[in-house]
């Protein structure tokens, strides 16, 4: 359909004209290609959405840290901080294998999960691990992997859980998990109010 604008908005030169008119076109036909797409087709993915679960139970704090500097600027920060009460629940955040179980002087107690979705999820300055959780066992979204700590290279921070998120697998490029976190806040109702001791 060739919509003729002319007589609409005489002032316009026909340039201008031709412009508007293509752009009339274009949104017409973008939006019959959106009506003939079945919403039935439309699938749900936790590379836009957020995770099954929010990774801490109970109060919590947390900014869009992804990127900030770190180690005096020789490197950025690969994750989000969740800044929670020590000892506060952590869970799976995505259904998965646990592939890494390990101590190191940077990440402390951390646990890294291939998703069953193809994505890496690793937490790290936990205390400590709940019970039954070793690497190579499986865990579902929900399911207590540790408890909220400071270990490693957070020792004098305040308790946080380090949440790190690699869609393309442990090998893959690190993304920002801010907006999923905020996602899975939304949908499971986490209390976002500072915990005791927050200054």
């Amino acid at each position: 359909m060739i919509m003729n604008l002319s007589p609409r908005f005489p002032d316009l030169s026909s340039r201008v004209r031709s412009v508007a008119a293509g752009l009339v076109v274009a949104v017409a036909l973008g939006a019959a290609g959106c009506v003939a797409a079945p919403h039935s087709a439309v699938t749900t993915t936790n590379a836009v959405n957020g995770f099954d679960r929010f990774p801490v139970v109970g109060p919590v704090r947390y900014q869009n840290d992804y990127g900030f500097s770190r180690g005096g600027g020789s490197r950025r920060h690969q994750g989000v901080d969740v800044m929670a009460t020590r000892g506060q629940k952590v869970v799976a955040i995505e259904s998965g294998t646990i592939t890494t179980r390990v101590y190191s002087s940077s990440c402390g107690h951390s646990l890294g999960i291939s998703g069953d979705d193809g994505g890496y999820y690793l937490y790290c300055h936990m205390n400590n691990y709940a019970a039954g959780v070793a690497k190579g066992g499986r865990v579902w979204a929900g399911r207590p992997v540790g408890n909220v700590g400071s270990s490693g290279n957070a020792a004098y921070a305040y308790p946080h859980l380090h949440v790190e998120v690699h869609p393309g697998g442990a090998t893959g490029a690190a993304r920002n998990p801010y907006e999923r976190l905020r996602d899975a806040e939304r949908r499971t109702g986490v209390i976002t109010r500072p915990p005791t001791g927050w200054r």
